[in-house]
């Protein structure tokens, strides 16, 4: 089943919400995969 850009669009920002938090606790595994994901919505 093929998934429209907004559904795609709304899974990248769900994902995105799970690194927030730890970003700014200085996670940098989580501040990359969010650079990568806001890359990613860029986009779509």
């Amino acid at each position: 089943m093929q998934q429209t850009k907004y559904v795609q669009l709304l899974n990248v920002i769900e994902e995105m919400g799970k690194d927030i938090k730890p970003t700014y606790a200085g996670n940098k595994n989580s501040a990359e995969r969010l650079r990568r994901a806001i890359a990613s919505a860029r986009v779509l």
